[in-house]
């Protein structure tokens, strides 16, 4: 399920050019993630797999800025997945405008050894986007679903 982050910009998200800097919607798309965690309760889901997720890759287009007192609105959902990552799309709308799209790699790692780590069936099946993923995508080569997660 795809989450919908809501902040207001303060005084303290803006740069001396009088609008949000490039670096702080790094932050706030982190804050829109950890809300996508939370509302698909996967940070249990994680503590419970011994396994931590780390940002590998971060792809931004900047389209548009917010300023001091706008309420920007960030849509979060999972884009793909394969064996060891995901990718989360995030976009960021002011007042319906895309002002900008994200793509945001990340990687399992085991949280004791620090390695890059394949969620189980367990994992996958709690995760229902993930689920829905990676069973919409699982094709041989005729096309067909070689063996769906339960």
């Amino acid at each position: 399920m795809k989450a919908n982050t809501t902040i207001k910009i303060r005084g303290y998200h803006i740069d001396h050019f009088g609008h949000v800097n490039h670096g702080r919607y790094i932050e706030f798309l982190e804050e829109a993630r950890w809300d996508y965690m939370e509302t698909n309760d996967l940070i249990r889901l994680f503590h419970k797999n011994k396994m931590i997720h780390v940002v590998a890759n971060i792809a931004v287009k900047y389209k548009g800025s917010a300023r001091t007192g706008d309420t920007i609105q960030i849509i979060t959902q999972l884009k793909k997945a394969e064996h060891v990552s995901f990718v989360m799309s995030q976009n960021i709308f002011l007042n319906r405008t895309l002002i900008l799209e994200a793509e945001i790699k990340n990687v399992f790692i085991d949280i004791n050894h620090y390695n890059v780590i394949e969620p189980d069936d367990e994992m996958i099946s709690s995760w229902p986007d993930l689920c829905n993923y990676l069973n919409s995508n699982r094709l041989n080569s005729n096309g067909l679903n070689t063996h769906p997660v339960k």
